[in-house]
């Protein structure tokens, strides 16, 4: 007969073990989520770039 200690201790492995791969798959989702985030702010930069330098395009062609 197993130790009732040693099932407890065995049973709390595993869900010490199903915990940390749950942990894991949210660390991956959090870094997609990091990852898309970047992407949105670098096509935000790019579009804040495009108006700036077509207000400059603009001026520039009034000036001239």
């Amino acid at each position: 007969m197993q130790n009732p200690n040693l099932k407890i201790q065995n049973y709390v492995s595993y869900q010490l073990s199903a915990i940390s791969y749950q942990l894991s798959a949210i660390s991956y989702q959090l870094s997609a989520i990091s990852y898309q985030l970047s992407a949105i702010s670098y096509q935000y930069l790019a579009y804040a770039l495009g108006h700036r330098l077509e207000a400059c395009a603009t001026l520039l062609n009034k000036i001239s």
